[in-house]
């Protein structure tokens, strides 16, 4: 037989006003350049399911692996691996080269610290589970043939002798992540948001768990410590003795800081609840710029500087129905429109103007009595 492929040729015929089509297995080469065909089989008028049949058969009788003659109503699902989750995640990690951070010598480990931590952050990102349960989500997912590492490899043991081993690496993973974003220009880094919050702790093991006020009321919990850019990137994170009062973190914050990434060089944001005179001192003396919020009695000190008319004049507009009124004012008068709501207004204050505010509290004190 002559080099060519089989095709699924029709013709139409005009019968009256109707149009009918007619199917055949037909045999499509060329000879002296011009194309040829030879009728192996006539099958007449096709329904649309037949006439997929037989382009998926004559596909497959021409060596196209891509088909096979089967419908979907014939296919049966015998076994089912979570692909998409599991595969974005093994994206953003291989995008953020989580995996050069756990970089060691070689040893004679069957699975790396990498590959555990990797598979860890993956799955528990994919459904939130404890971390021995990971064992058995692991070859529900397609991790095994994404990562290279057999499910058998991967077990409760080996996943606890490596724990230790990943959070050593934890300062260097922060530092890593914050110096690619800013060399991929996903940040600059001239901001960072530092924050205290808290999660409660049913069991009765965890030692850094103590009972206290926390965000749901007194329970029992322990401390969540988080710095991010202004973008979302984590740099630094800890998980604090329950009961850790949020002014007290800062001078413990600054150190670990600065061990992982040397001099801070970014502004650092906190709430008030950072705020004490200790640690503005500190910040002060450590030249770290900062950004942050008084009290409501400490406001008042800023009577010099502040038109409180216009704030209580604004305050009582309504945002709904006057926010353009409440915009015109506050523009007018020096201030600049950041998003719904929220205004803002720079005061550059006088030596005199500190010297008489720092006198005023204890809190606002950059600088000794006797200077």
């Amino acid at each position: 037989m002559k080099k060519g492929k089989f095709v699924l040729h029709h013709s139409k015929q005009l019968k009256g006003k109707a149009t009918y089509i007619y199917y055949q297995i037909a045999w499509y080469f060329r000879k002296d350049g011009k194309p040829y065909r030879n009728v192996i089989k006539n099958l007449g008028r096709l329904k649309d399911s037949e006439i997929e049949f037989y382009k998926n058969a004559i596909a497959c009788i021409n060596g196209d692996l891509n088909v096979f003659p089967c419908q979907l109503d014939q296919l049966r699902v015998r076994t089912s691996r979570d692909y998409l989750p599991s595969a974005i995640g093994n994206f953003f990690w291989n995008h953020w080269e989580l995996s050069s951070v756990f970089q060691t010598p070689p040893d004679r480990k069957e699975v790396s610290t990498g590959d555990i931590a990797k598979i860890l952050t993956i799955i528990r990102l994919v459904k939130p589970s404890s971390k021995s349960y990971t064992t058995e989500l692991y070859p529900e997912t397609c991790l095994p043939e994404l990562i290279g590492v057999l499910p058998s490899a991967y077990n409760k043991s080996r996943i606890f002798r490596e724990l230790e081993s990943i959070e050593f690496f934890k300062n260097k993973l922060g530092k890593h992540i914050f110096e690619l974003a800013k060399k991929k220009n996903y940040t600059k880094g001239e901001l960072l948001f530092y924050d205290l919050s808290s999660g409660n702790i049913s069991g009765l093991r965890c030692v850094m768990a103590k009972w206290g006020h926390c965000k749901d009321g007194y329970r029992t919990h322990v401390v969540l410590m988080l710095v991010i850019t202004p973008e979302g990137y984590p740099i630094y994170w800890e998980i604090l003795e329950g009961n850790t009062a949020d002014a007290n973190t800062i001078e413990m914050l600054t150190g670990k800081i600065e061990e992982a990434f040397g001099k801070i060089d970014s502004v650092l944001c906190f709430d008030r609840g950072m705020v004490s005179d200790d640690n503005l001192k500190l910040l002060e003396k450590k030249t770290i710029p900062v950004i942050t919020a008084l009290d409501g009695n400490q406001v008042k000190y800023f009577e010099d500087c502040i038109d409180f008319l216009l704030i209580n004049k604004v305050k009582k507009l309504d945002l709904e129905k006057e926010e353009s009124e409440i915009t015109k004012q506050l523009t007018g008068c020096g201030f600049v429109f950041a998003l719904k709501n929220l205004f803002y207004k720079e005061f550059n204050l006088t030596d005199e103007q500190k010297l008489t505010i720092e006198n005023k509290t204890d809190k606002l004190n950059f600088r000794p009595r006797n200077e």
